[in-house]
């Protein structure tokens, strides 16, 4: 149902805040600001957009983000990557009507190049065996972890499309999860179906991953906060605040996921060449680039590596990426870099 948004108001959204101020009748030329939402992948979604147009999108876009989780989502025993998580085969073959799952796999695979392994889904077994995933923790020792590496590597897949049949090869015990990028990448898809719709000036937010359109009337910008890493318990606050459009932006930290045992912390974030969760000083790492997807994918790779190669990494990039690090120094301030 269409919601009309006529005073202030400030919305608070995963990993940002969103600011948004609204405008006069006159400022609008007479378009309406709509707001949007709903569930979808285990969280929840907000879009923000501007239109003269009466049409009800909400029932559509709910449509689209559900062919999306019943392609990629491992939350749905039904999907696409559980069927293929399940299967028996070392080589297997499915409809990809929508093509959802051969996307992710390209992606994937590129950025896992890209990283030299800092990026990859396949890491499903380790997030399991740590307790972030499907599975509840067990006691995890080196030698499992070892073990559990010979399965780990997007190198060890191959995968081609035909006419919406995707066939993959890989070894029975690899498993996929496409979490660190699927919520950009929906964003992403969300923006395609607004702007056949002939919207530009959006603003989508799944899980805390952004995708920012046109600016709002009168050429104003979004305006987006980063949150200050801190303990849940202890609420949030904003650490700094952008102003974008047609960009997107995504934040991966390890401050909100994670669990102690035996006084050590241990963060959902795995590193996948090593098979441990991270173990760094870098608490927060937010990435705007022009994909929500690619968004997504460069703030995991960021706290996979750590402040210092991170720097190293999105430097040596072929696209133009911004970020925003926030890192603990060794008195416990923190601190933040921006390139």
């Amino acid at each position: 149902m269409k919601t009309k948004l006529f005073k202030a108001s400030l919305f608070v959204l995963g990993g940002f805040f969103l600011l948004l101020t609204s405008c006069n009748e006159s400022k609008k030329e007479s378009l309406d600001l709509i707001q949007i939402r709903g569930e979808a992948q285990g969280t929840t979604y907000s879009i923000l957009y501007y239109t003269n147009s009466d049409e009800e999108l909400k029932t559509a876009i709910d449509s689209v983000l559900d062919k999306i989780d019943n392609s990629l989502s491992n939350w749905v025993s039904s999907s696409l990557i559980s069927e293929l998580n399940r299967a028996e085969l070392s080589k297997f073959s499915l409809r990809d009507t929508f093509g959802f799952l051969s996307d992710m796999l390209s992606a994937s695979e590129r950025f896992y190049e890209q990283s030299e392994g800092a990026f990859d889904p396949s890491v499903l077994p380790l997030v399991n065996a740590w307790g972030f995933g499907l599975s509840k923790r067990a006691e995890v020792d080196s030698s499992q972890i070892d073990s559990l590496m010979n399965f780990v590597g997007m190198n060890r897949l191959q995968f081609e499309m035909k006419a919406s049949h995707l066939t993959i090869e890989k070894p029975i015990e690899t498993k996929l999860d496409f979490n660190a990028i699927a919520q950009g990448y929906s964003a992403d898809v969300l923006a395609e179906f607004l702007e056949s719709k002939n919207i530009r000036s959006y603003m989508i937010e799944l899980g805390g991953e952004m995708r920012l359109g046109d600016p709002k009337p009168m050429a104003e910008l979004w305006k987006v906060g980063i949150d200050k890493p801190m303990n849940p318990e202890e609420g949030r606050e904003m650490q700094k605040v952008l102003e974008l459009a047609n960009k997107s932006i995504a934040t991966s930290g390890s401050y909100r996921k994670f669990y102690e045992l035996n006084g050590q912390r241990y963060s959902h974030t795995i590193n996948p060449l090593l098979g441990y969760p991270v173990q760094h000083n870098l608490l927060s790492a937010s990435v705007i680039a022009n994909s929500a997807a690619d968004a997504d994918a460069l703030a995991t790779i960021c706290m996979v590596l750590g402040l210092e190669k991170s720097k190293e990494y999105i430097a040596k990039l072929d696209q133009e990426v911004e970020v925003y690090l926030i890192y603990q120094a060794e008195n416990g301030e923190l601190k933040s870099y921006q390139n």
